[in-house]
């Protein structure tokens, strides 16, 4: 039974949440957020037991107002099929929030790699990560090609920052917000996935792209690891959904949703948050017993076998041993 704090916590989150679906409400809490709000405060992380972060009150506002509940099914997945000793790929890493979790999923003997250029995130991401040894930090954008490119960068909340000139998205939320906040153009560094693995040696399990609708272009820049390594994948697609879509259904993946439901070609639409799963590799009976197994009480997640990152055919068997 829960617990009478437990269930009042619950009830004030619906009745805030409700509240700020009413437009003139949410208007006068983000303008007195807004005047309030100017300044940095530490939390704890609600996933990743005795581990802080560093935030801004107003800016990142998503972290602490929604708690455990921002993205619930997203950060739960991730538990499900990242595995001590893997190595993760981060493609925009933010704060780096869902880093930390990562670290956290993939042990001492894992390794993780964030990729986060703005300059505006770098200032919160390197204070949070500091001290996770198996955190590497790319302070580059990921492309389909090497070199330097234009960067938009916002101040809203410093998550729509994107390689894309005129992110619809941002607009979106930038109404929402009642701000008139404008991207300011910055020049970042970029790399590909394929480029940093023939550099580096790194082999992804796992790869999450969140940036900003320059998905298409990231996986475009990792064709030979889809093809040789076939990383499991969560990709948040919010720009040219049926080319992304027709681009991991060639390369031999199937898609699956928030909840790692099957997306069909005729179901309705599944939101942004898609997993890619190589077609080889089935994910029935993966669920809620893993993830209780991991749950962040634990000072580390369980071990169930390792195996070394850049053997595919090792890692398919690793896969199958958890049916």
């Amino acid at each position: 039974m829960l617990s009478s704090s437990l269930l009042q916590r619950g009830r004030r989150f619906a009745i805030d949440h409700r509240l700020m679906r009413v437009k003139w409400l949410r208007h006068l809490a983000l303008a007195a957020l807004a005047r309030s709000g100017q300044r940095d405060i530490t939390i704890e992380h609600h996933w990743v037991s005795g581990r802080r972060l560093r935030l801004h009150r107003f800016r990142h506002k998503g972290y602490w107002f929604y708690g455990r509940r921002r993205e619930q099914n997203v950060m739960k997945n991730f538990a499900r099929l990242i595995r001590p000793g893997d190595t993760v790929f981060e493609l925009g890493s933010h704060i780096g929030y869902i880093g930390t979790w990562f670290a956290h999923l993939a042990g001492t003997q894992g390794r993780v790699v964030l990729f986060e250029p703005s300059p505006d995130n770098l200032a919160y991401l390197e204070p949070n990560v500091a001290g996770l040894a198996s955190v590497e930090l790319v302070r580059r954008a990921v492309s389909d090609r090497e070199g330097t490119a234009p960067f938009f960068v916002e101040g809203l909340s410093g998550q729509n920052s994107t390689l894309v000139d005129g992110y619809s998205v941002f607009a979106a939320n930038r109404e929402a917000a009642f701000s008139d906040e404008h991207y300011r153009q910055i020049e970042v560094e970029t790399v590909t996935i394929d480029g940093f693995i023939a550099a580096r040696g790194l082999v992804p399990d796992f790869i999450k792209i969140d940036i900003e609708g320059g998905e298409l272009a990231a996986l475009r820049g990792m064709s030979e690891c889809l093809a040789r390594h076939r990383p499991l994948l969560m990709v948040e697609v919010t720009n040219r959904v049926d080319d992304v879509m027709r681009l991991m259904a060639a390369a031999g993946y199937r898609a699956h949703d928030c909840r790692l439901r099957a997306i069909a070609a005729d179901d309705a639409d599944p939101g942004p948050n898609r997993f890619f799963v190589p077609a080889e590799i089935k994910l029935v009976g993966r669920l809620d017993q893993q993830f209780r197994a991991t749950q962040p009480a634990r000072k580390t997640p369980p071990g169930a076998g390792t195996y070394a990152a850049d053997d595919t055919s090792t890692r398919r068997a690793g896969w199958q041993a958890r049916q």
